[in-house]
Order: structure tokens, then sequence, then C-alpha cells
């Protein structure tokens, strides 16, 4: 390798638009001995070199062999080691690639760290010739990288890793997988993964499941996600909310064969919701028919929990099925529990049928609330649980303010174990969540694990939609959804499983 040092030193000075005098300035050398450097006629003393590197922000071999030259001589190295084991996968070949893309990682992480580490994988899946340590620090480090890449070179990046990594250590990179973009769910990296390995039967189960998932996706959209930021509105939002119900109950049809298959917990949610629909618009024998139906899924739904599973009835998702465990009874019935103070029923409230229909559905849960409260801790009994502990810090933050009922207090407990805690106002809340992130961001703890917020008024709720979205932004960890909703969805259906009625021995 050719050593460039003075063309090196006048084309880095150059590019950068400063002066001799400039550049002796900030190495506290004269402008000759600069002078002399780019003319060949003198050498920089060797302890100089690297505050020379540090000036440029390049390497010692960058400043040496010039920038692009000791990069290309690596990348021919490369390319001629490929064509090698291309010609010949041997041990010595296939180490030679790993050793040059070791090189260029050190040199341009972004560019060839993932084709680094997925040779790794090929050369320990073909000669066993690899540690994990080393493959774990790899590990480690891209997903450092992933974090600060745009979403498109991560999904890229993604599909690399996912189709060599070893199938144990998939789950590492499922937090990456990015909604919205060319890919839109981890089992789309899944089904490129098996289809490259040509694994036939794990492609097909993994496909029915994506057929599943994109089918709930669009019913949620049609029917709920259609409202925008507003979650917490009903259903009389929608612009046409009966024509979304419908549509929904159209896309239901055309994967399912039978009412009682692995989209009974949809029919429930969408039936339910077309019928709120059909009240508000005044369409009542119509509504109650939809109300009638919805009854008649939530028994069928009963009946699975005694232990026969749902199961596809379409070739669109005949290999899947699910056993109804009582928490996703719980959790279907959360949106339709407790919906009888809504608006849209307020022609019917009186009808006999409308009585019927929710004396069935509350008494599936007797003795409950349908808001959970928390003051004096007279409504949550209290134990060791996470929920009730986070739940208890909360409370003795909102003690502490004399707010309004729109005050609230947050509090989140991250991967490492620390608790952070504010209490918003309606007239604060951008301030004082921005301070709080801030500080997790600054401290690196920005993982979160649980999550609660209380109001003054003694409930309990989610974070606002707005504080939730900060939170994805914050760390790309937290924009699953089970951590997100880890405080008052998962108490409600721990508490109601509790109320549940026994099984049916029989």
């Amino acid at each position: 390798m050719e050593l460039n040092l003075s063309e090196n030193i006048r084309e880095m000075r150059k590019a950068r638009g400063i002066t001799q005098t400039e550049l002796a300035q900030s190495l506290s050398v004269t402008p000759q001995s600069v002078s002399r450097w780019e003319t060949g006629q003198a050498y920089p003393d060797v302890v100089l070199l690297p505050r020379i590197a540090k000036y440029f922000d390049v390497t010692l071999d960058e400043l040496m062999l010039g920038l692009e030259s000791s990069l290309t001589i690596y990348r021919k190295e490369f390319a001629e080691a490929s064509k090698a084991v291309h010609s010949e996968n041997t041990l010595e070949n296939r180490k030679r690639v790993c050793d040059i893309l070791e090189v260029l990682t050190r040199e341009k992480p972004r560019e060839y760290m993932v084709l680094y580490f997925t040779n790794l994988l090929v050369m320990k899946n073909e000669y066993d010739n690899v540690s994990e340590s080393r493959l774990d620090d790899l590990r480690e480090q891209l997903c450092e990288m992933l974090n600060q890449l745009p979403v498109g070179v991560r999904c890229v990046s993604l599909v690399n890793i996912i189709r060599n990594e070893d199938e144990d250590k998939l789950d590492i990179w499922k937090s990456f997988c990015s909604e919205g973009y060319a890919f839109t769910t981890w089992d789309d990296y899944l089904l490129q993964r098996y289809a490259w390995n040509e694994d036939t039967e794990k492609w097909s189960r993994v496909r029915q499941n994506a057929t599943y998932q994109l089918v709930s996706k669009l019913i949620n959209l049609l029917s709920e996600e259609s409202r925008g930021a507003c979650g917490n509105m009903q259903s009389c939002f929608l612009p046409n909310p009966s024509e979304y119900y419908r549509s929904c109950l159209q896309v239901i049809n055309a994967f399912s064969k039978s009412e009682n298959d692995l989209l009974l917990p949809l029919r429930i949610q969408i039936e339910f919701g077309l019928a709120r629909a059909l009240f508000m618009e005044g369409e009542k024998e119509e509504g109650f028919s939809c109300l009638e139906r919805t009854q008649k899924y939530i028994e069928s739904l009963w009946k699975a929990r005694e232990g026969a599973p749902l199961l596809g009835s379409s070739p669109f998702m005949d290999t899947l099925s699910c056993e109804v465990h009582d928490d996703e009874a719980v959790i279907c019935m959360l949106n339709v529990w407790k919906y009888d103070s809504c608006l849209e029923f307020d022609a019917v409230r009186d009808d006999p049928r409308f009585i019927k229909f929710f004396d069935y559905v509350n008494g599936l849960f007797p003795n409950t609330r349908g808001f959970v409260t928390v003051k004096d801790g007279k409504d949550i009994p209290y134990d060791e649980s996470e929920f009730a502990r986070l739940v208890d810090i909360a409370n003795g933050e909102l003690e502490k303010k004399n707010g309004t009922y729109m005050t609230q207090a947050v509090v989140f407990r991250t991967a490492k174990g620390s608790i952070y805690k504010t209490v918003i106002s309606d007239t604060q809340a951008d301030v004082e969540s921005d301070l709080l992130l801030k500080e997790m961001r600054q401290s690196g703890d920005t993982h979160i694990e649980s999550v609660v917020c209380c109001w003054e008024g003694g409930c309990v709720d989610m974070p606002s939609y707005e504080l939730r979205q900060k939170l994805i932004s914050l760390d790309r960890r937290n924009k699953d959804a089970a951590v997100l909703l880890q405080g008052l969805d998962r108490y409600i259906v721990k508490e109601l499983e509790k109320l549940l009625p026994p099984k049916n021995k029989s």
C-alpha cells in the first residue's frame, strides 16, 4: 500500500476550505511546517499524526493512505475474496471474506456491519467456526445502529439479518419491525426468511397468520382507526358509522365460512358496533337484530372457553386455531361490557330487548363497575403487583398537588428498574411531559416496561394519545401495544378473570 501523506494533507485541507496558516494554528506548528508537509520536503512528527487525523475527522489509515484509498483497497480485496468463495466455498476463503468485512465494518459500520454479521452466520452454519460471544457482541452493536438508521434503511437491513439469523435469536429483532413502510408486520420479514430458505411448512403457517393479522388491521381501520387520534370517542363520530361496520362484515365474510370460527371475536366487535351505529341512525329494529346476533356470538365464545379451539374456516386460514382462554374472552368483552351508558342507546334505553341484552352481558361479570377507581385504595385490593405499586406512587403524587379534575399523574417503570413520575395539568401537558422524556433520554433510560396514569378524580387510565406517541418516538421498543397497555387493560383483564363463573367440568 502506497503512502500518500503529503498529498492527503493537502487535499483534506483544501476540502475544508482552510489555509495553511489556519491549519498550522490549529496544530500549534508554523505555516512553514505545513507547507513542507504538503510538498513532501518533510513529514509531521509521529506524535502529531493522531492530532491531524482527529482534526480532519479521519482514521490514521485514511490519513496515511487517503480518505478513499484504504477503503478502495479493502473493497477490491473483498470482491476478490467473494469470487473465491463462489468458486470454492472453503473455510479458508470464507474466513478471508469475514476478516476483510471486519476491517470494513470498523471503517464504515453502517455500510458493512450487516454484511459482516450475516457472513459470520453463514460461516458458523457451514463450518461451526464462529463463537457465540463474537456474534452476541455484533448483535448488540447492530441493535444500537438500527435505532439510529432511517426507517427505509432499517427495513432493508432487517431483511438480510432475519434471513440469516439463528431461529432461536429471531425475537431480538422483532422490536425493530417498522409499521407503515414496505414491510408492515413481523410476519412479512418471516415470510422473506422462509421463502429464501425454502422452508415451505413454516412459510405457509406464517402466511396464514399474516393474513389473519391483515384482516384484523383492516377491521380496526374501518371501524376504529378511521377516527384518527380521537381514540376515546364512540362510533357515532364516524362519518357514516353503519357503512363502516357493514364494510367490516364484508371483509370478515370474505375470509370466513363459519360464524363460529377464528374470527368470532371480531364478529362480536363489529356486530355490536353496527348495532350502536344503527340505533344512532334511528334504525331500531335492525339494531336489535344486530344485538341478538351479538349475544348469540358471545354465547358461542363463552362455550369455547370450555376447551374446544376456534378454527380457521377458509383456505386462507385453515391451518390456524386458537384456544379461548379467560384472558382472550375478557379482552373481547371489553368492547361490549359496560357500554350500556353510551349515548347511542339513549333512544332505546327503556326497551326490554335492550335491558335483556345488557343484563346478559353485564351478568357475565357480576359485582363490577364500569370504571376502575383507586381513591384511597378502596377499589383496587392492594397487593404486591407492579400495577398496584405504580398506582400507589401516582396517587401519592396527586395528593401533593391541588389540581383540577383534569390533573393526572403519570408513572413509568423502565427496563432498568427506574421509576419516573410527573403530574400533568391540562394547561401544562406538553411542557411537563417533554421535560420528563428529556430526563429519560439524557440518562439513556428510555425503554418502558410499565406505565400508568391516575386522574385527580380517581380514575385509572392510560396517558393521552399525544403522550403515548411521544413514548414511541422516545424509543422504538415502546411501540409495542402490550407495553403501553400494561397498566389499565392488564389490570382489568386480571380482575375480571377472577369474577368469571367456573367452567363447566361436565
